[in-house]
């Protein structure tokens, strides 16, 4: 709703001043009814209650109009100053006149006069005191007013001329003087009413601290030139302050005129574009009561609780910020205002802790030292007739002149200086710079004409003079380049100045310089910049956490405010709708657009800011790709790159791994050597020395495979694992099944028939299963040479702390390769359930049909796992141990029986054991003699 009303306001005002001076005879009508009309109603403009002017001649004049005297509701000028440094601006331009009238280097034997009005700081005033300038009949400036006359005469019906004419007649009742320029005036808004006049009649006009946009349009305000450049930079400045300090959302309070609502309308565009927000925007108007700045102030802290900074663009500001005093509200807000608050401490008397770490953006200006010399020493005796200056003496020292008055009388020869308000002025130095430009400008249009002190004004048009002028550069007081530009606007250096206390004492420091020319800032010293006591508060104080942040996170804890709080990033104060994700949350844009909410990241993202002037924190993933990485656990900003894992030997899983290998390992030998030692015996004669052999070799090959898989990954070491892991249980599988295949064989033959079974003597098992080998191993080196085995370093679960070096083969090869192997098991077990029955577990059907059974368990679980889990040290495992398992099954079932027969069981009890269960003690007797062969 607020916004919406800013927006209407700001509307109606911008099209009531657009419509006002779409045209100049529109303009002057009006202005001669206005004349009337005060006239009418009594009101006497030379009165001297209302009209002061002090003038001194010269050979050229200059009028002055300046705004000495506060507004008055009730009255065309108001009876107190507008500030102290007013008057400091007056005495300077005419100290600059004075100057200039004693070089011999700039209007060489011309006077320059003066004619100083004051507009009350009310823009109709200005437009009254513009009629005092416009030139009369027959002087310098009648070829222009004639020749605008014939202009208009086209466009308006008849009396045209005579309307012009009227204005100049002195019948009016308004007294006109023979100025060849004006200067001012002060207010923007009393510049546009007077250069709307003043540019009809062709008078040159430089001001030196009007900066609406609107006097850039030269179809309107032709003759109008100022030293300073538009508010849009002025505005720029302050949005470009905001960022600095990531302020994005703040309140403006503006002034309900051109000034306060062009700049709004800038700062406006420039927070959009910046994506920062306007909390509130509220207009001040001259007839403000107190009851209204209460208003306001309180709807400035109830409507923006989160907003911590207000930026002020009103001429009204002084009202503003003594009501938040009396309103005991100091240390509530910063603020940051434009250049309608001065830089001298002595005009916050009375609310310096409201005022306390102020930011203020206004020209770079210093004291002129020269002037100050002179001026703190003038007293009534010696104030020049300054009609002013008696105003000025009894608000600076509490008195007064006039007899009958309760206060104390003033000292007619105390010097300015010693009043406890007074201090040097930096304003001066523009008022100073811009009599300059004139000067400067006159004598360019006059160097080169004859002329005696009487006509020296005939040596120039109007039009000679505005282009003197805005062609003039020079370095002006305090080092500071002054010059306009073609479209009458100046060129500037702003300076953001702080107040601040030392030792009980305010002052004014400059913090940061922005150069007009590069639009940026050209040094900003944010560590000198004193802030309000009121805001020590840590800035992790304003972090905010999500709703499932632990208790410890959500706690503030809080501090002792510090008296002096400097170069302190804690003091810094947060304004903003949302405060500040704390590390490892992104700001998710709600709406408004700068209230956010923080969203936790993922816990591998870090938290981003592209630009930390004008972007929000976003969570950003970490490489997963390459440079593998991690967010920092301590600041959440960086990544980390993450150590690379892999089953090593030092590793647990790794030690675990060796010592289970080095056990099976010694299984193997003992076994091994047994059955080297125990080769004659007829038991181990029956179960196949030859393929027992070769099972064997596949064991001590799988036991020797396990440390391989826990080398560094390599391409070398890769290969040498897989080859070793397929090899070795080809060695087991293919012999196992050739001995089960025969007395499967030997047991259905033997059944059938007496006759001598073919193919089952150990020479052609041991080559079947050597050639089995020899197949599958060309198999694996065709695959290896085709599709290499290489290392990779990879990431598998992005959102994990993980990185591993692993090895990486095909997995067609993989499990084409595997499945010959599976089916060499698959074909054990086949083998073993037909042979399960054997008399007297002949020859280890039944332990080998054990075996295989869970070998075939363990790998339906080892599949599995290997297949499911993408990880490299779950690989590892489940081949190491696939190995390790499959060589354990093998030598509990097959081999430790039969050890454990031939070392602990008698011969003869054996013998009587197989007698007892056998039934055909025959037949069991042939088979017998048949397997040893």
């Amino acid at each position: 709703m607020m916004s919406t009303t800013t927006d209407r306001s700001l509307a109606r005002h911008l099209g009531e001043h657009t419509a006002r001076e779409h045209s100049m005879a529109l303009t002057l009508l009006l202005l001669l009814s206005l004349l009337h009309t005060v006239r009418g109603s009594g009101v006497q403009l030379q009165a001297e209650t209302e009209e002061i002017v002090w003038e001194r001649p010269g050979d050229m004049q200059l009028g002055v109009v300046l705004s000495l005297t506060a507004f008055d509701k009730d009255r065309l000028c108001g009876p107190r100053l507008r500030r102290p440094s007013a008057l400091h601006r007056l005495h300077a331009i005419v100290f600059a006149l004075e100057e200039i009238n004693r070089s011999d280097d700039i209007l060489p034997n011309v006077t320059l006069g003066f004619v100083v009005m004051d507009d009350c700081s009310r823009d109709a005033s200005a437009l009254l005191r513009a009629l005092h300038f416009i030139p009369r009949p027959g002087c310098q400036g009648s070829q222009g007013v004639h020749g605008l006359t014939s202009s208009l005469q086209g466009g308006t019906s008849g009396g045209g001329s005579s309307f012009f004419k009227a204005i100049q007649d002195r019948s009016l009742g308004v007294k006109t003087y023979p100025v060849v320029g004006v200067l001012g005036a002060e207010l923007s808004e009393s510049s546009m009413q007077m250069a709307a006049l003043l540019s009809a009649f062709r008078v040159p006009q430089l001001s030196y601290a009007s900066s609406s946009p609107f006097l850039s349009d030269k179809n309107k305000f032709r003759f109008f030139s100022r030293i300073v450049p538009s508010d849009r930079q002025q505005a720029m400045v302050i949005v470009d302050m905001l960022q600095q300090f990531q302020w994005t959302y703040v309140a403006v309070v503006y002034s309900y005129g051109v000034y306060g609502l062009s700049g709004f309308r800038y700062i406006r565009g420039a927070l959009e574009k910046k994506g920062f927000c306007l909390a509130a925007a509220m207009a001040t108007e001259s007839e403000f009561t107190e009851d209204d700045y209460e208003r306001l102030v309180d709807d400035l802290v109830s409507i923006t609780p989160k907003v911590k900074v207000v930026v002020l663009f009103t001429v009204h500001a002084g009202s503003l910020l003594r009501t938040v005093r009396r309103k005991g509200l100091a240390g509530r807000f910063v603020w940051l205002s434009s250049d309608t608050l001065v830089p001298n401490v002595k005009d916050y008397r009375g609310y310096e802790d409201v005022v306390l770490g102020l930011l203020l953006v206004g020209f770079k200006s210093a004291p002129v030292k020269r002037f100050e010399d002179q001026f703190q020493f003038t007293t009534l005796r010696n104030s020049n007739d300054d009609p002013w200056f008696v105003m000025f003496f009894q608000e600076m020292f509490n008195c007064s002149t006039n007899i009958s008055s309760p206060l104390p009388p003033c000292n007619p020869d105390v010097p300015i200086r010693q009043s406890p308000l007074y201090e040097n002025n930096t304003s001066v130095m523009r008022a100073v710079n811009s009599v300059y430009t004139f000067a400067y400008a006159l004598h360019n249009v006059t160097q080169n004409c004859t002329y005696t002190s009487q006509n020296v004004t005939n040596c120039f048009t109007p039009e000679d003079l505005l282009r003197s002028i805005r062609s003039t550069h020079f370095v002006g007081e305090n080092g500071v380049m002054v010059g306009i530009d073609s479209s009458g606007d100046g060129i500037a250096t702003y300076q953001v100045r702080n107040l601040r206390v030392d030792n009980g004492k305010y002052s004014f420091t400059t913090v940061g310089e922005w150069e007009g020319s590069r639009e940026n800032f050209s040094f900003l010293n944010k560590q000198d910049i004193m802030w309000h006591p009121g805001f020590n508060r840590l800035a992790r104080k304003h972090v905010q956490v999500s709703d499932n942040a632990s208790e410890e996170e959500e706690e503030e804890e809080k501090e002792e405010e510090k008296e002096d709080c400097r170069g302190d990033e804690d003091c810094v104060p947060s304004s903003s709708c949302s405060e500040q994700c704390r590390a490892g949350y992104q700001a998710v844009p709600t709406w408004p657009r700068c209230c956010l909410v923080c969203k936790k990241c993922r816990e591998n993202e870090y938290t981003y800011v592209r630009d930390v002037r004008d972007s929000l924190p976003t969570c950003h993933a970490c490489p997963s790709e390459g440079n593998f990485s991690w967010p920092d656990p301590d600041t959440r900003k960086t990544c980390h790159p993450i150590p690379v894992s892999y089953v090593s030997f030092t590793s647990p899983l790794g030690l675990t791994l060796m010592a289970l290998d080095l056990l099976v390992l010694a299984l193997v030998l003992t076994c091994s050597t047994l059955y080297i030692r125990s080769r004659t015996s007829r038991l181990i004669k029956a179960t196949s020395r030859e393929l027992s052999a070769v099972m064997l070799l596949g064991h001590l090959l799988a036991c020797l495979a396990v440390p391989v898989f826990l080398v560094k990954p390599s391409s070398a070491s890769c290969l040498v694992a897989h080859m070793a892991f397929h090899v070795s249980l080809t060695l087991v599988y293919a012999p196992l099944l050739v001995k089960i295949n025969r007395i499967y064989r030997i047991f259905v033959s033997g059944k059938r028939s007496a006759r001598k079974l073919r193919f089952i003597g150990s020479g052609f098992q041991l080559l079947v299963s050597l050639g089995v080998v020899v197949v599958h191993l060309l198999f694996i080196t065709t695959w290896m040479i085709l599709i290499p085995p290489s290392q990779v370093t990879r990431m598998p679960n992005v959102n994990e702390k993980y990185v591993e070096l692993v090895c990486v083969v095909s997995e067609r090869g993989f499990l084409a390769s595997l499945v010959i192997n599976l089916v060499l098991m698959a074909a054990c077990a086949v083998h073993s359930l037909s042979t399960r029955r054997l008399p007297a577990n002949y020859n280890e059907a039944k332990f080998i049909m054990i075996c295989v059974y869970t070998i075939a368990v363990l790998w339906l679980s080892f599949l599995a796992t290997y297949f499911v889990m993408d990880n490299g040290v779950v690989h590892t495992l489940c081949l190491a141990l696939a190995l390790l398992v499959n060589v354990i099954s093998c030598q509990l079932f097959l081999f430790v029986p039969k050890l454990y027969a031939v070392y602990k069981i008698p011969s003869s009890k054996l013998h009587v054991v197989n007698d007892a269960l056998d039934k055909n003690k025959n037949q069991n007797e042939r088979i017998s003699e048949s397997s040893m062969q």
